[in-house]
């Protein structure tokens, strides 16, 4: 009998000698045999104030969703309502605006019908015045370039497996502009926003090769 409470203990003791000396195993995003991606396009609207007048942004996004949980991509806008620019003159100048940069997104609990999502871009834009009169009709006025960062918060419902609707809020930050007929607060402000998503949301897993490459 002790003989086989030798042996049992001897057996415990390299065992546990053995998993202390394992080297542990390094946690990375990439590595995972069970790493998925999925993706998405959308359709966006933004409902803003431009030069202290109301106005509408169109766009979309193009993203790559990691972990069912982050996004990242690229998304640009551009104003699709008419604004007119206050001068001196006589001549009539009308505003044409437009932005875009890489988006950054975290979603929130993605599976549930309701949930919310975290986003921001980084980029840059630019503003273009043309004369709306006789004689600088059509005639470039004016041109400049803007830094624009724009954070936001949206609530999205899960319409169908490979749809989305989501509604929110985001500030765009307009710094950096050099132009006589308007400025950083001109372009700057609150906006509500209304976005369509489609994509595969559900995510689909890396061929076996690839989960191999990014180990």
């Amino acid at each position: 009998m002790k003989k086989y409470i030798f042996l049992f203990t001897l057996l415990l003791t390299l065992n546990v000698f053995a998993d202390d000396n394992q080297e542990p195993q390094i946690e990375t995003l990439f590595g995972s045999n069970d790493y998925k991606i999925g993706g998405y396009i959308a359709y966006e609207m933004k409902f803003s104030d431009f030069n202290k007048e109301f106005g509408l942004l169109t766009g979309g996004r193009l993203g790559i969703i990691f972990n069912s949980s982050f996004a990242v991509g690229l998304a640009g806008y551009g104003l699709n309502t008419n604004h007119s620019v206050i001068i001196p003159s006589s001549d009539m100048l009308d505003l044409n605006n437009g932005y875009g940069g890489i988006f950054l997104e975290y979603i929130n609990s993605p599976n549930k019908l309701v949930h919310f999502t975290i986003h921001s871009l980084i980029g840059a834009g630019g503003v273009k015045i043309e004369g709306k009169t006789y004689p600088t009709f059509n005639k470039i006025i004016s041109r400049s370039a803007y830094f624009i960062f724009e954070p936001g918060i949206s609530a999205e419902v899960n319409l169908l497996r490979y749809l989305r609707l989501g509604v929110g809020a985001s500030y765009r930050l307009v710094t950096g502009l050099d132009n006589v007929y308007v400025d950083n607060n001109s372009l700057s402000g609150f906006s509500g926003n209304l976005i369509i998503k489609f994509g595969f949301f559900d995510e689909i897993k890396f061929p076996k090769f690839i989960n191999e490459f990014v180990k």
